[in-house]
């Protein structure tokens, strides 16, 4: 464990961040490992804003040590109702959320 891990933002923080982050068309990043996988798995950039928007957040979140982070997991449906499940972080840098792999 590191001690120099900043503590976790508050869970309705991040709702009320992922609120306007959705309102003013945030930028979403879409990792290599999920875009390899997307056509595959059919997960789109609009379903992952989607699920970003309706789903329900996991709670607490997990720290990355090699990234320096906190991941999140939310879990819902895309936009043609099939269920989606999303691992992404927040990169409060650069106002944006960085989608790391759906299922």
């Amino acid at each position: 464990m590191t001690e120099d891990r900043p503590p976790p933002p508050s869970y309705e923080d991040v709702l009320k961040y992922i609120a306007e982050w959705y309102e003013n068309d945030g930028e979403i990043v879409l990792s290599w490992h999920l875009k390899k996988d997307r056509a595959h798995r059919n997960i789109t950039t609009d379903d992952c804003k989607y699920l970003l928007k309706t789903g329900k957040l996991a709670w607490p979140p997990i720290w990355d040590d090699k990234h320096q982070n906190y991941k999140y997991e939310i879990d819902g449906q895309d936009l043609d109702g099939d269920a989606l499940h999303l691992v992404f972080a927040i990169d409060y840098a650069r106002a944006r959320i960085i989608v790391i792999t759906g299922y």
